[in-house]
């Protein structure tokens, strides 16, 4: 077949810019396709990846392979246009070939999808419908791959593609990965309802196949059977309601950059994990309700897998939610330091810095300091449960312009819930503020408020877009004209984001009646499909969500967290 050429030649090309690759023989081994539904670099970006990977490889029985929805390196170009949307190489998903043995997905007796935004659901059925893997769960035969899917985006609520999935992991991999393989390779070649309910016996995994749903005209959830029980708008609870797993070992194994390649989005560095979830909960954020407790994982085994790490880098990346709150930073951080290594982090929080880290960062390099406001207020901080004062930002600006950095990232939010025009302005303020105190380059960074399942925000409204659009527009002009530079995000693609993180199994009608990843695709899909896409942007008052029977976050009881 002329066309899989192509795709077998770059993934060979990238295999041999890659370090720590596992290659198996599949006799006598159970088979698994690891899939990210985005770029080759943005998935090996992904500390789940190398986790599955490593965990699954370490395995004698399982030959764990990966598998991409495009087979590119390097970082993404950053298009000036707000409405690009997802990357043009991902517009039509082409050949889905394994990169180890260069094997077509459908040949595998099991797919796994690692998905954490909700943008890349088209890529996971634009995959599975190149591979020619029958859609739909219950259109699938003893032969065909079982499929499987976690992963933060559907930790929250995986509706709109559960009908495409045999089983979810909800939360946490660890816990279920060694029972997950095992009841894998009982249900190897049977019957697909034998398959589910051997699945479903599992703790942390949802097998959506066996729940029926239907759905009132406003989207929310009317009637709910599971396994003879059935819920028509009765009180909660629900019936057959996962709950999602925690990892939370007395010795814990951090994930860390298992295979190493110059081609991944931040391939200089060694990955490190330092901790999972975060202790502060913000009110929009699923790492602090979906990802509880919070968990550190200890100096000492930090340390000891850097070691690993540095040998092939000199450069640690440290990952976590919230990685300054780490009890142990200080030391963490000074031992890297004397081990000779770069260290980078992705963002801190302005209020937990000591200039013991920062100097640690400067020193080994780091010119740009990154920090999320979030808001532009102290007021609007507060309300979302994020109450760090302008005075952090401005003891944190000033460290850094002192300590030699040469830039400062902020990040904020348009459309939250309670936001007026003072907040709005303020952000252009506050922004040029930090520069001042800085003397250093600010550059802010806008996304478009998204309410999200499993977060005391789940039931809010998404600005409308004839608001949202100009008030970024608005917003974009006066930090250019404070001289601070901006990088906004599509109010329209925000929109799809959030159909898709609140959405019901409708939406599957939707995905499945894409022919192009584009704005104008995803709308005549919703078109050709008959969904209505107003009640997943609309505030939810009252009723029981599409995602109750998940037990993945904070269950509201009704009416408007940040109301009044």
């Amino acid at each position: 077949m002329a066309w899989a050429w192509e795709p077998r030649e770059r993934a060979r090309r990238l295999l041999a810019r890659e370090q720590g690759v596992v290659r198996k023989e599949w006799g006598g081994r159970l088979p698994i396709a690891l899939v990210y539904p985005n770029r080759y670099a943005v998935g090996m970006g992904s500390l789940a990846i190398h986790l599955l990977y490593k965990r699954w490889n370490g395995r004698p029985d399982v030959a764990c392979e990966r598998a991409f929805a495009a087979l590119e390196g390097g970082r993404s170009s950053r298009s000036d246009d707000l409405e690009a949307g997802w990357d043009a190489r991902l517009q039509q998903v082409g050949p889905s070939l394994s990169l180890e043995s260069q094997r077509p997905l459908g040949e595998f007796p099991v797919v796994a999808f690692s998905v954490a935004y909700e943008l890349d659901y088209p890529h996971v059925v634009g995959m599975l419908r190149a591979a020619g893997v029958p859609l739909r769960a219950e259109e699938r035969e003893a032969g065909d791959p079982i499929v499987l899917a976690g992963g933060m985006a559907l930790t929250a609520n995986p509706e709109p593609l559960a009908p495409f999935l045999d089983a979810v992991v909800l939360g946490d991999a660890e816990p279920v990965l060694d029972p997950l393989v095992e009841a894998l390779k009982e249900v190897q070649g049977a019957p697909r309802g034998e398959v589910w309910e051997r699945l479903d016996r599992l703790p942390g995994v949802y097998v959506p196949a066996l729940y029926e749903v239907a759905y009132g005209e406003d989207g929310r959830l009317a009637r709910l059977a599971y396994r003879g029980q059935v819920w028509e708008g009765a009180d909660l609870p629900l019936p057959g309601v996962v709950r999602r797993g925690v990892y939370a070992p007395s010795v814990p194994e951090p994930a860390c950059t298992t295979v190493f390649s110059d081609l991944a989005e931040f391939g200089d560095l060694f990955l490190l994990e330092v901790a999972r979830g975060c202790q502060h909960g913000c009110a929009f954020c699923l790492a602090g309700y979906a990802a509880r407790p919070v968990r550190y994982w200890d100096a000492e085994v930090l340390l000891e897998r850097a070691r690993e790490g540095l040998r092939l880098r000199d450069g640690v990346g440290l990952v976590g939610s919230a990685v300054s709150d780490h009890p142990q930073m200080d030391r963490l951080v000074l031992a890297l330091r004397e081990m000779g290594a770069r260290v980078s982090v992705s963002s801190w929080r302005a209020d937990a810095l000591s200039e013991v880290l920062l100097r640690a960062l400067a020193e080994s390099g780091a010119r740009s300091l990154t920090l999320a406001p979030e808001t532009g207020t102290e007021r609007l901080r507060r309300r979302i449960g994020k109450g760090i004062p302008d005075a952090a930002f401005q003891r944190a600006a000033e460290l850094a312009g002192r300590l030699g950095f040469r830039q400062i990232k902020l990040y904020f939010m348009v459309g939250l819930p309670g936001e007026t025009e003072e907040d709005v302005a303020a952000i252009g303020a506050l922004s040029e503020a930090v520069a001042r105190w800085s003397g250093l380059q600010v550059v802010a960074s806008l996304s478009p408020f998204v309410p999200k399942a499993q977060t005391p925000l789940e039931r809010e409204s998404m600005l409308q877009l004839e608001v949202l659009k100009p008030r970024l527009q608005w917003l974009a002009r006066d930090l250019a004209r404070r001289g601070v530079q901006v990088r906004a995000e599509s109010a329209a693609w925000a929109q799809v984001q959030a159909a898709l993180a609140r959405g019901n199994r409708t939406f599957a009608l939707a995905l499945e009646a894409m022919e192009r990843y584009t704005l104008q695709g995803w709308h005549a899909a919703l078109e050709r499909a008959g969904v209505e896409v107003a009640p997943a942007l609309r505030g939810i008052a009252e009723g029981t969500l599409p995602w109750a029977h998940i037990g993945s976050g904070p269950r509201a009881s009704g009416g408007s967290l940040c109301a009044g």
